[in-house]
């Protein structure tokens, strides 16, 4: 009946000796300077001490805490990771700002065009802008070719927009006059 009581019990209340836990073996041989190691391919063989050395770096295995190698080497870590991130973001909002620029110059171009798609004679309206934020804009149309009566009229027009620091666009289209009345 005594051996059934103390297979009943758990382990931490069985009594010292035999049924006593790993983890009370391992603080009881750090507390007396000697490790047990025993044989990985058996576990019945024979457990020898081995007494421990006063090192500094067994000193350090015994510690809780971080040294300062290893918190040096995380926060170098961190800070290239941190520095990565900032020079992405500095990437992005230079890419945000370029797309701004082109967006804006390529309305300033359109609106030029339309402008000379609504005149009957786009030769007449030869036009140079200058708008917000440095966008100046010029619109140049030449005469490519007319029919021999002169009641058909090919028209190419350019229209050039340039913004500060060194943005530049230019857009070409071709525009067909009728004029019946030549």
């Amino acid at each position: 009946m005594a051996s059934r009581e103390t297979a009943d019990r758990p382990r931490e209340n069985r009594p010292s000796g035999r049924g006593q836990n790993f983890q009370e073996k391992i603080s009881s041989s750090i507390r007396r300077g000697t490790v047990r190691e025993a044989s990985s391919h058996c576990a019945m063989q024979k457990v020898r001490d081995i007494p421990l050395k006063s090192t500094r770096y067994s000193a350090n295995l015994l510690s809780d805490g971080f040294s300062l190698l290893e918190v040096m080497i995380a926060l170098a870590i961190l800070g290239v990771s941190v520095v990565s991130v900032f020079q992405l973001f500095s990437i992005t909002l230079r890419s945000t700002k370029k797309a701004e620029d082109y967006t804006r110059a390529l309305l300033y171009a359109q609106s030029l065009l339309d402008e000379a798609y609504s005149v009957s004679n786009p030769m007449d309206s030869p036009v140079t802008i200058r708008a917000e934020k440095g966008y100046q804009g010029s619109r140049e149309v030449l005469l490519k070719a007319a029919s021999d009566d002169g009641s058909i009229k090919m028209y190419e027009i350019t229209a050039s927009v340039s913004w500060q620091p060194s943005g530049n666009l230019r857009i070409k289209t071709l525009r067909t006059v009728y004029d019946p009345e030549k």
